[in-house]
């Protein structure tokens, strides 16, 4: 650990209540998607670790793939202005898609998102987000 942010850390999720939060996510996703072979797409970075503990839970046929957005520039403040930073590669057409991400934050990453998914035509398309920062959006 670095010393120079103890005292200033805290926790807001204990590991128990990440792992409960992670395994109902999960129940629902099997409820929704188990016969329909869908495309788990995460944001990256954020996402990877909550993405993978995600499908870990998930025992039916699905396929995943990553895409990465950047909106924050040299700053740890978004800019607004999201840039595709890595594309998707898997066919989204016609395909049932679920964009894994870690936070919502702003909501204009995920908003950039969803329209540009949207214009791929998937058969249906749905968020699945960890954690939200409400306070701080600035989009739907």
């Amino acid at each position: 650990m670095n010393t120079n942010y103890q005292g200033k850390l805290k926790v807001l999720y204990s590991r128990q209540e990440i792992e409960a939060a992670v395994a109902r996510l999960a129940a629902e996703i099997t409820r929704e998607y188990q016969a329909r072979n869908p495309l788990i797409l995460g944001v990256l970075k954020g996402s990877f670790i909550f993405m993978s503990d995600l499908v870990r839970r998930l025992d039916f046929p699905l396929e995943t793939d990553f895409v990465q957005l950047s909106s924050y520039g040299r700053g740890t403040n978004s800019s607004g202005k999201i840039k595709m930073a890595q594309d998707i590669r898997a066919t989204v057409k016609g395909r049932d898609v679920l964009v894994v991400d870690d936070i919502v934050d702003t909501g204009n990453s995920l908003t950039f998102l969803e329209d540009y998914l949207k214009n791929k035509n998937p058969a249906s398309l749905k968020f699945c987000c960890l954690l939200d920062k409400p306070s701080r959006r600035q989009v739907r």
